[in-house]
């Protein structure tokens, strides 16, 4: 099945790990992802790791009141559960001008997460060998294993509940450290070879 299209774009959750491993099998489509979390991670480290050639993200609108992404007070079941309806949307219209959500940051920050990622990627396939391209390529490697294999997995932060405001804290600070480890990285190795770049 896999084999026969150019692209193969499941949901990346469990019930798809069979579709998804035979895409992966030499010979097989590319693999892309459908609604595959529309969060920091799943637009920046989980595609990296996954060797992800594309996405696509549903999104619907739900229009109740106060369901508004900057309303002070969310109301419905979803007020605990790192989710509201109004985070489905990505930019509101305020005072007659376009402002991003929350969400649309967060999706900001993970395809720059994913663009050091990918520099440093590209500066070590240019780099000689020395101390800091193994520490970079053991990094990348070790990083790539602890990313979770569906994006909207909550235990990319130890192990804290989803949606509560200080495992939303200890993610983005994991995020961050981890963005700033890999800029480290691309100014060593840039500052070692100026022509790589």
């Amino acid at each position: 099945f896999a084999e026969k299209f150019d692209i193969v774009m499941p949901h990346f959750w469990a019930r798809s790990s069979n579709l998804i491993a035979r895409t992966r099998q030499p010979g097989g489509a590319e693999l892309w992802s459908y609604n595959d979390g529309p969060n920091r991670l799943g637009w920046g480290l989980h595609s990296w790791a996954n060797r992800l050639h594309g996405r696509m993200q549903y999104a619907w609108l739900l229009n109740k009141p106060n369901d508004h992404p900057y309303a002070p007070v969310q109301r419905g079941d979803f007020e605990y559960s790192g989710y509201h309806p109004g985070m489905q949307l990505w930019a509101v219209d305020l005072a007659g001008r376009l402002h991003p959500t929350p969400r649309l940051l967060g999706i900001r920050e993970g395809i720059d997460d994913y663009r050091y990622v990918y520099t440093l990627e590209r500066l070590l396939d240019k780099a000689p060998a020395s101390e800091t391209t193994a520490a970079a390529r053991a990094w990348l490697d070790k990083l790539r294993a602890e990313v979770p294999p569906y994006a909207h997995a909550s235990d990319f932060t130890d192990e804290t509940a989803a949606g509560d405001a200080e495992a939303e804290f200890d993610f983005t600070a994991r995020m961050d450290t981890l963005r700033q480890q890999a800029a480290a990285f691309i100014q060593q190795l840039s500052s070692r070879n100026e022509s790589t770049l």
